[in-house]
């Protein structure tokens, strides 16, 4: 049997590609290719029509907005990590962006790239759900708005649409009084996590919790939002019992998975010493104890 032609397209602006996200159904875009590209050479995935993004600059940046931080998707990681309006307005994000593999794919990836991969053990898809991150969309004719929690689907399943793409996401700006941490652990650097936390702590003026954002990765088959499992522990003073009774009651709504050379037994010891150092260093960071 023949293979079928393969054919490739480099729009020079956004109504270019429009046109040819409409004209070609089922075609795959490529932005820095750090999981499309070895996918292709693995043969992993099968491709007839791909549409290169490289071109299209006004698909990056970073920019505040009101409440919130708007980041292009074309926007590589790099831009992200080192981000001055991120490190003031959403350090947990920049944070995070810094861990991803090596300097190589920090400079070609892209946080929309990463984001509708959607791969499981990946960092922006939880912080983007750990946030309740918005995600602004379009086809030929029509713009929609989808939050993270609907965005997601599944390991490698977005709610994107054939004719869609993924312009532009928010994130919500952090206030003085919230504190951050995002903790992860891996055999090697660079590697994915096995268990990583993302953390956000606001407190109000009498230094009582007012609110948890909190989500995980490797202790569910996607990254998980598990910020409604802390509205007990609010309004609450931090301390050291505190955080261990609410460690151990969001340890209570994790399912790992058993793998070969990673037991679910040994996911949850991480997830319980992770999510403790995290509680630990977003307080310190409260106090000014630690940058």
């Amino acid at each position: 049997m023949k293979p079928a032609a393969f054919s490739y397209h480099q729009p020079k602006n956004i109504q270019d590609l429009l046109v040819m996200l409409d004209q070609y159904p089922g075609t795959k875009m490529i932005a820095g290719g750090q999981s499309l590209a070895p996918m292709m050479n693995m043969r992993m995935a099968h491709i007839e029509q791909l549409i290169d993004l490289d071109l299209l600059s006004e698909l990056s940046g970073i920019k505040a907005a009101s409440s919130q931080v708007v980041i292009g998707a074309m926007t590589r990681h790099h831009a992200v990590a080192n981000s001055a309006i991120l490190q003031q307005q959403c350090p947990l994000l920049a944070a995070a962006a810094k861990t991803i593999g090596h300097y190589v794919i920090r400079q070609r990836g892209t946080i929309g790239g990463s984001l509708c991969h959607a791969d499981p053990a990946a960092q922006m898809p939880l912080i983007a759900l750990t946030l309740n991150a918005q995600f602004h969309v379009k086809s030929l004719g029509q713009e929609r708005t989808i939050a993270a929690a609907d965005f997601f689907q599944g390991a490698m399943t977005t709610a994107l649409q054939e004719n869609e793409f993924l312009y532009a996401i928010s994130y919500p700006c952090f206030s003085h009084q919230t504190a951050w941490a995002f903790e992860l652990f891996n055999r090697r650097h660079g590697d994915y996590a096995i268990v990583s936390v993302a953390l956000a702590v606001e407190y109000d003026a009498s230094h009582l919790i007012r609110n948890i954002r909190i989500g995980l990765n490797g202790v569910a088959d996607f990254a998980k939002d598990y910020s409604a499992d802390c509205e007990a522990f609010l309004h609450q003073p931090y301390s050291e019992q505190w955080v261990a009774e609410l460690t151990q009651h969001l340890m209570s709504k994790f399912a790992p998975f058993d793998e070969e050379r990673i037991s679910a037994s040994y996911r949850l010891d991480l997830s319980k010493s992770l999510i403790t150092s995290a509680f630990q260093r977003a307080h310190r960071r409260f106090l000014k104890e630690e940058a």
